[in-house]
């Protein structure tokens, strides 16, 4: 397959703000014949390949500076050429991909152009999308457990054994960047709730541009002053997410909130974060986009409507259904512990059907993507 394509990639030089080495690029770099612009390789189907930074954003904004300093249109029509626009790492929405479409039209190059994103709503005739992380983790579940990480612990596999060990938390959840309106708006309840017997780390806060969606806030201060909230991190701020784990956290603790990285209607991105409750055998409430678990449920897990309410996945309008989750999260921690380790255990065999779906589940869009080129 890799013997049939080559790639032609930005040199360094003209890279500057709008375009990194992507996972894209860098497969393309390790798998596939590449060169440099404006190298053809002969004898090969050959496709300019970007990836913008900010999510589309970046070539959006530097498209018009681009296009006067190379004449990549002249150059793309004389070779026949298409652009591979790839954003994977981070979702575009809507917005960011309609408005650099507008741009790509006005310069006369759209048709010229294929997109591969990981906002699986973004579909279209030449736009396609793939679950990128979930994909990722498919491909190094060695990585996850018994190897050192960046916080200074290894992470240890849970056995379906330990699982009827007594949690003495109700909720866990990990916070790195508080830098959406979802996440501030958890923050805000944790804040102004009893989450004592709970574990919740928020590390950072970046979201002054994005408030809770809470009416009744607090001043700017009285949520810095209680940053940073830790758990695993003593201190460390900069980390690999992919493999801290900690054992005795998802051990002692009885459900899940996961924020997720995408919450806007528009996005669904389903990243790392929902796979340390699957690999943990944990039942999991999320504060994402809309469907977002209904895509769980097409991918062939399964989630917990069994045991309360989540019809929350359903609504559209952000707030509304932060709101609807907040309900229910405060529902469930008014129970006591010995209740929420009952609930627990009715949920334990899903969890341990999502960990084995995990284990078993083969995908392998990207493969797929690139036989189509």
């Amino acid at each position: 397959m890799g013997s049939l394509l080559n790639f032609i990639i930005p040199n360094e030089s003209v890279y500057g703000d709008w375009c990194f080495e992507g996972p894209m690029t860098q497969k393309a770099m390790h798998e596939y014949s590449y060169t440099h612009f404006p190298e053809i390789k002969n004898g090969y189907k050959n496709y300019i390949l970007v990836e913008p930074t900010e999510s589309y954003y970046g070539l959006t904004r530097r498209i018009d500076a681009i296009l006067r300093k190379i004449d990549i249109k002249k150059f793309i029509e004389e070779n026949n050429l298409k652009i591979l626009i790839c954003s994977i790492a981070d979702p575009p929405t809507f917005y960011n991909y309609n408005q650099l479409c507008l741009k790509l039209k006005k310069h006369k190059i759209l048709d010229r152009c294929i997109f591969l994103t990981s906002n699986i709503t973004l579909q279209g005739k030449n736009v396609k999308s793939y679950h990128f992380f979930i994909e990722q983790a498919i491909k190094s579940k060695d990585s996850f457990f018994g190897v050192d990480t960046t916080l200074g612990y290894k992470s240890e596999e849970i056995t379906i054994d330990e699982l009827n060990t007594f949690r003495n938390k109700k909720f866990l959840s990990f916070n790195r960047t508080v830098d959406k309106e979802h996440r501030f708006s958890l923050l805000h309840d944790y804040l102004t709730n009893d989450f004592s017997d709970s574990y919740f780390s928020f590390l950072t806060l970046e979201g002054i541009h994005c408030p809770p969606f809470q009416d009744d806030t607090l001043n700017l201060e009285e949520y810095l002053q209680k940053i940073p909230i830790q758990l695993d991190t003593n201190n460390k701020f900069n980390f690999s997410v992919n493999n801290t784990m900690r054992k005795d956290l998802f051990l002692d603790s009885c459900i899940n909130l996961v924020t997720e990285t995408s919450y806007n209607n528009n996005e669904l991105f389903i990243s790392e974060k929902i796979l340390k409750p699957i690999l943990n055998y944990q039942p999991f409430i999320v504060l994402g986009p809309v469907n977002y678990l209904q895509e769980l449920k097409n991918l062939g897990f399964k989630t917990f409507s069994d045991f309360w309410d989540e019809s929350y996945d359903v609504i559209k309008e952000g707030r509304d259904r932060y709101f609807k989750i907040s309900e229910l999260i405060l529902r469930l921690n008014s129970f006591d512990v010995d209740k929420l380790n009952e609930l627990y255990q009715q949920t334990k065999e899903i969890c341990i059907y999502n960990k084995n779906h995990f284990n078993q589940i083969k995908m392998d869009g990207i493969s797929l993507f690139f036989k189509k080129l």
